[in-house]
């Protein structure tokens, strides 16, 4: 029965605490609006700065100052300098044909003028030594008349007589005729055997030599005649874009606004201090423009990372980006002297065309002597003049050697005889002419060819292929970076609209400063945290189950323990009606606070032992019991009361003094005048 009425009673206490904490709130609520209105109405304090946390309003003046009626000035250059870059156009067929050519040049070698000079005329030589030799008319008919049914027959008559015939038996005149007919066909061989080098005399050491070289310088000059000009110009264009560092604007540029959209994000309105001003009727001008503002600060944001997506390819583009260092255009600047306009090969393959005429006619020749170097005429005519081998290895010549010998040399003879007759028309006076011409623009080309080698062709080739890897970005998606500028404008407006709000109410003198009003709030806290107590002890116990056995259990039911010595104590000291706040302000003073309680180790251990809700759950009784400053308790109430009595006494005066200004105007004394 006893407990009953106890609990009964701690009800009735903590009703008593609710009911002083509500008219002292009330109070305190008009106290804290009317500190506010004073305090906005004397200019004491910028709302904007109450309400926004975040950044202020230098976080804009860079674009406050920025221009941007004709857009970014860095992202025009960017576009600018792209579009020069474009406009040189430089096809990509063009550019091939630049890098074939350098590589052309890379295996170009001068010609050996003097080791070529040396064989144009060796060759000359030996065209007109050729068409002028002698050749006997009829080397046959000088064999001997005694043999003479034929030239072979003849010979094949004195080798069967030589069979038949001892040849010692044969006179003195036999043999000095024999010998005759012998060293005739000797000659015939030895004359013969001098042409055997004639298939060597081709016209391809003049001709072909020449047009190998032709060849050559043809591609120096493609080399030469290839417009380097608008290399220059691509270079230039990109160390002018190199050394303005546009690409470290940009992407500082870049990098600076998304920096200040994210500032921007962070300006947050504190919804509790908002809540304290919106209670003045007069703020919710301001509230509406801090809504919009707040809509437009997303706005902005939202923008800015929706067009992120289009220009940040070009950015992360710029951001890979290696440009080259050093002056790129000198190596395009490399200049030789002109060419002559062509060697000519072509008039002096026509002076010597009868050599290319005679070119079937030369290779039958070479066919005979062929057979005229297998059968040894050499051999064959030394054997023919050699006494000693006459009386002796005659016999061992045989018929088919004589005749296959005989009809190469027949065969040889007429053939040459129509190549003189074709080479004859060779005008040698004007083929030295046009060889001297050649020579002279053959030494012109070396010089050139000398010159162009000097061209650094793997340095050159890289840049060449440089620019369409430089400028292959788009740089228009960029301009929605001025839309987020625009909005950043637009964002400092809004903010120094609210900056410059301006209350409307006028309110000469409030009697209470901010620490009197704080005062009041500390004091309304402890109100609360008392009429808490039940709640609290509620809480631990549901929680004490999870410290039993812990060595923090001790620990938690001290904390219980002098809560609930607290709650006792209340209900000693309060009636139980009529109670207001100098009764709990008395009952404070009287009664034994808590202290010294053991709240960081169960802290600590909760840290160190607990996860998930069951730790959070703690945590949240925790922090309730640490705010709970039971040693400032009395303080705290006791100068709350003193800022109401202050309060109350100023507004009785402001009462007193409306109410003399009234009966002044119905009513006018001696009271009334002006001091």
């Amino acid at each position: 029965m006893m407990l009953i009425t106890s609990v009964n009673l701690m009800k009735n206490v903590n009703m008593e605490i609710s009911e002083i904490h509500y008219q002292v709130n009330k109070v305190g609520q008009q106290i804290k609006t009317e500190f506010l209105e004073w305090e906005l109405s004397n200019g004491n304090v910028s709302l904007m700065e109450k309400v926004l946390s975040g950044r202020s309003l230098d976080l804009f003046d860079e674009y406050v100052q920025m221009d941007i009626s004709n857009g970014i000035e860095e992202l025009n250059e960017l576009l600018d300098e792209w579009k020069k870059a474009n406009a040189l156009n430089v096809k990509e067929e063009d550019r091939k044909k630049i890098l074939n050519a350098l590589d052309g040049l890379k295996d170009v070698k001068a010609p050996d003028v003097s080791r070529l000079t040396a064989e144009l005329g060796e060759d000359l030589k030996n065209i007109e030594n050729t068409r002028n030799e002698q050749i006997p008319d009829n080397a046959v008919s000088l064999i001997f008349q005694k043999f003479f049914a034929g030239p072979i027959d003849g010979l094949k008559k004195v080798i069967e007589f030589l069979k038949v015939q001892n040849v010692d038996n044969l006179t003195t005149n036999d043999i000095d005729e024999l010998k005759k007919g012998m060293s005739a066909y000797a000659d015939m061989f030895t004359s013969s055997l001098a042409f055997t080098t004639m298939d060597s005399m081709l016209p391809t050491p003049i001709v072909d030599p020449l047009k190998r070289i032709e060849d050559e310088i043809d591609v120096v000059k493609n080399s030469e005649s290839m417009n380097l000009s608008v290399f220059i110009d691509e270079m230039e264009l990109i160390v002018e874009f190199r050394d303005s560092n546009l690409v470290g604007k940009v992407k500082e540029i870049v990098k600076k606004l998304e920096d200040t959209v994210e500032k921007i994000k962070g300006i947050e309105i504190r919804t509790e201090v908002l809540e304290e001003y919106e209670k003045i009727d007069s703020v919710s001008e301001f509230s509406n423009k801090l809504i919009q503002f707040s809509h437009s600060v997303r706005r902005v944001a939202r923008q800015f990372y929706a067009m992120k997506r289009r220009w940040s390819p070009t950015i992360n583009y710029l951001d890979q980006l290696e440009l080259p260092s050093g002056n790129l255009s000198e190596l395009f600047a490399h200049e030789c002297p002109p060419f002559y306009e062509s060697l000519d090969i072509g008039s002096l393959s026509t002076v010597l065309q009868p050599i290319q005429d005679t070119m079937p006619t030369v290779l039958k020749m070479k066919e005979s002597t062929d057979i005229m170097r297998t059968r040894n005429f050499s051999g064959l005519a030394a054997r023919l003049r050699n006494e000693d081998i006459l009386k002796n290895d005659l016999l061992n010549i045989t018929l088919e050697t004589l005749e296959t010998s005989f009809e190469a040399i027949k065969t040889f003879h007429a053939l040459i005889q129509e190549v003189q007759k074709e080479w004859a028309k060779i005008d040698l006076g004007e083929a030295a002419r046009l060889t001297g011409v050649i020579l002279m623009k053959l030494n012109n080309s070396k010089e050139i060819i000398d010159c162009y080698s000097q061209m650094k062709t793997d340095d050159v080739k890289p840049l060449v292929e440089l620019p369409p890897k430089i400028w292959n970005f788009d740089p228009k998606p960029t301009r929605h970076l001025v839309e987020t500028v625009l909005g950043i404008k637009k964002i400092h407006g809004m903010m120094v609209e609210l900056n410059e709000w301006k209350f409307e109410k006028k309110i000469e003198n409030f009697g209470l400063d901010e620490q009197d009003v704080n005062a009041i709030q500390d004091g309304i806290e402890v109100v609360e945290q008392l009429g808490d107590i039940n709640g609290l002890l509620k809480e631990m116990d549901e929680l004490s189950g999870v410290l039993n056995g812990s060595e923090v259990e001790e620990a938690w039911n001290t904390v219980r323990s002098a809560l609930n010595q607290l709650n006792s104590e209340l209900s000693d000291h309060l009636p139980t009606i009529d109670t207001n706040l100098t009764h709990l302000r008395s009952a404070i003073s009287a009664i034994q606070l808590p202290s010294d309680l053991p709240i960081q180790l169960i802290i600590d251990w909760v840290n160190g032992n607990l996860k998930g809700v069951v730790r959070s759950e703690f945590e949240n009784t925790l922090q309730r019991l640490i705010r709970m400053d039971f040693d400032n308790y009395e303080k705290k109430l006791d100068e709350m009361n003193r800022a109401i009595e202050k309060w109350s006494g100023n507004k009785d005066k402001e009462e007193e003094e409306n109410k003399e200004e009234e009966d002044c105007l119905v009513n006018y004394s001696e009271k009334c005048k002006a001091p």
